[in-house]
């Protein structure tokens, strides 16, 4: 486990407010993956970091920041 929930949470928040290309690919850099990146790539990356997050589940808010510390 390399990261809290809080800290995968916030790191969702912000990868929701990148541009993404018609392809799929983000259009900024994020954490350490470079502009062109595909977001399916940095979502398995999210699921990789603590085996209670779910990208299905933080698409419809269950991965909230304010949710995990309140």
């Amino acid at each position: 486990m390399d990261y809290n929930l809080v800290d995968l949470a916030i790191y969702w928040e912000a990868l929701g407010n990148l541009p993404v290309d018609d392809d799929g690919k983000i259009e900024q850099s994020f954490l350490h993956f470079p502009a062109g990146t595909d977001r399916e790539d940095i979502w398995h990356w999210f699921e990789d970091r603590h085996p209670e997050f779910c990208v299905h589940k933080a698409m419809y808010g269950w991965c909230s920041h304010d949710e995990q510390t309140g």
